[in-house]
């Protein structure tokens, strides 16, 4: 989010504030009588005995309306529940504005997705009184026993932390997918064939020497036999959520990714640190340029995009093997996914090394919001709350029975493999929420640890996610950046500091990478640029944030 929007966020929710100071605005259905937290009601029984009519927000494109109003799950959901859903479009181009025009009129609605809103926008928002306080609401499981006994199992706390904002209000109930390894998003992957070609054996790669034995053969060999020096031995490149080079700062002790999630921190015996000021990250980076310069790096590492035509035809979706080496969740080609194996961490002299795991797929954040004024909270929370259940998920996700999904013989549920054609095609004719939606809303839906253990059958990328997993449980750090939600304040302050140091570490990292400057050389006055920036008042924002969520 830029600083102009941010003000004239701000202008706006000051502007709104006033007015429900002054008796108007902000009313859903002229009840100004509503208390946070909800009219009492103790218990939910859907299908209710008599209708009730609640209006949602949601960002979507004229293109939607017929699929949505077609869609047999969203039908179903108010068939089964006697509640009408009346959908209040905003544009998703312009979100955030169309949403401040909306609220100025004073238009009465009752719940929101806020899947298109930045952490600092929902924060803002929530903070500005324009949500209720939900939290008695949702851990009530005669109300939403889909969140309490699904989304809640295992991660009561951790789960309810990530819904906290910094104000200690909850406003929205969240799902998850809590499939082992969902969150490990970039383990080191080797192509085991080229591997035996340079006269190893997966299990001997124990130190990052043994990495540079083979990528060194690997940038000198033709080794798919092409008769082209085509092979990419380390395939890494940034703005991308698995193969970026963070995922190599593993191995010296530093669990980060960039980005405005993670905000280049990361936490040590409760203490947040920058981690471009750590002698690892210097050292990691030296690392990567000197790869870089033996050529055993991807050569537009920091030019190339990860949804450009040459990427995905060339490299990935190749019928031959060209990449050697990379982090990554899965390999992304069933045609060569059994060239590629995972391994361990390997080591580097003087670090310990420690794994990211994505704190965001083990505890989303919410996808809905319910307004302050709204008459029946614990009715719409139910409702929502049925998007939580398995089968819900299930067609949420991928469609009908026997479209994306099925049950087998044994009454598991399997997940089709479809082809390219036949997905398209079914996007088409009959599209799931999921599909219906993805561009601007993300519903909630859960999927439990039990889930996969006992009712779904299990893919190759699960399981290859789920051996991943217990390889690299051992080197997930005890205390994860959470990505905790900022204050007004905090989300304003950002906005400010936060964009030229980004763009001067991303630009000073490409350039020692590269080989275009020399990171010792440099490094000093970096340093001071940075703090010249405002790094220390970042990371400071950052341990206040973190100390909230911690309950510190």
């Amino acid at each position: 989010m830029n600083m102009k929007k941010l003000i004239a966020l701000l202008l706006t929710l000051v502007m709104l504030v006033s007015l429900a100071a002054c008796g108007g605005g902000g009313s859903n259905n002229d009840n100004d009588d509503v208390q946070p937290g909800g009219t009492g009601l103790e218990e939910v029984t859907f299908p209710l005995a008599e209708q009730k009519e609640f209006t949602i927000i949601m960002t979507n494109d004229d293109d939607w309306d017929e699929d949505l109003a077609n869609n047999p799950l969203w039908q179903d959901l108010q068939t089964s529940t006697n509640v009408k859903i009346n959908i209040k479009r905003i544009p998703r181009s312009e979100a955030m504005t169309s949403l401040n025009n909306l609220l100025l009129t004073k238009e009465p609605w009752d719940g929101m997705f806020t899947s298109f809103m930045s952490d600092g926008e929902y924060s803002t928002l929530a903070g500005s009184g324009f949500f209720m306080d939900v939290k008695d609401i949702i851990t009530n499981e005669k109300i939403c026993p889909n969140f309490v006994n699904r989304s809640l199992v295992g991660r009561e706390s951790t789960a309810l932390n990530a819904l906290t904002t910094p104000n200690g209000g909850v406003y929205g109930l969240s799902g998850g997918n809590m499939l082992e390894g969902s969150g490990l998003e970039s383990p080191i992957l080797v192509n085991k064939d080229w591997v035996e070609q340079a006269g190893m054996e997966v299990e001997d790669i124990k130190t990052i020497e043994d990495l540079e034995t083979l990528l060194a053969y690997w940038s000198e060999n033709d080794m798919n036999g092409n008769g082209k020096q085509d092979e990419i031995p380390f395939l890494m490149y940034q703005n991308n959520s698995q193969r970026h080079m963070e995922a190599m700062l593993g191995l010296y002790g530093i669990s980060t990714k960039d980005g405005t999630y993670e905000n280049y921190v990361t936490v040590v015996d409760g203490e947040v640190q920058f981690v471009p000021l750590l002698d690892a990250w210097k050292d990691c980076v030296k690392k990567m340029a000197e790869w870089y310069a033996n050529g055993y790096i991807w050569s537009d590492v920091f030019s190339g995009n990860s949804v450009n035509t040459y990427f995905w035809d060339t490299i990935l979706a190749s019928p031959i093997p060209i990449v050697g080496m990379m982090t990554a969740a899965s390999c992304g080609n069933t045609d060569l996914a059994d060239q590629y194996v995972q391994i361990p961490p390997v080591t580097v002299e003087g670090y310990e090394p420690v794994w990211y795991n994505h704190p965001g797929q083990m505890n989303p954040k919410a996808a809905i919001a319910v307004s302050k004024t709204c008459k029946d909270p614990e009715i719409l929370l139910a409702w929502f709350d049925q998007f939580l259940t398995l089968e819900n998920s299930l067609r949420f996700q991928y469609g009908e029975e026997g479209e994306g999904w099925e049950y087998t013989a044994d009454g598991k549920i399997s997940i089709l493999e479809l082809s390219y054609s036949e997905d398209q095609r079914l996007r088409e004719d009959s599209p799931s929420l999921y599909h219906i939606t993805a561009a601007g809303v993300t519903l909630p839906s859960c999927f439990t640890a039990a889930d996969y253990e006992e009712k779904i059958e299990l893919n190759d990328d699960q399981l290859f996610q789920i051996e991943s997993y217990e390889m690299y449980e051992e080197y997930f750090v005890e205390e994860p950046w959470p990505r905790p939600y900022f204050s007004v304040e905090q989300s304003e302050e950002l906005a400010k500091i936060r964009t030229d140091i980004f763009n001067l570490v991303n630009l000073k990292r490409a350039e020692w990478v590269t080989g275009a400057s020399n990171i010792d050389v440099q490094y000093d006055q970096f340093v001071k640029d940075l703090e010249r920036m405002g790094v220390d008042r970042l990371t400071e924002i950052m341990q206040d944030a973190y100390d909230n969520y911690i309950g510190k």
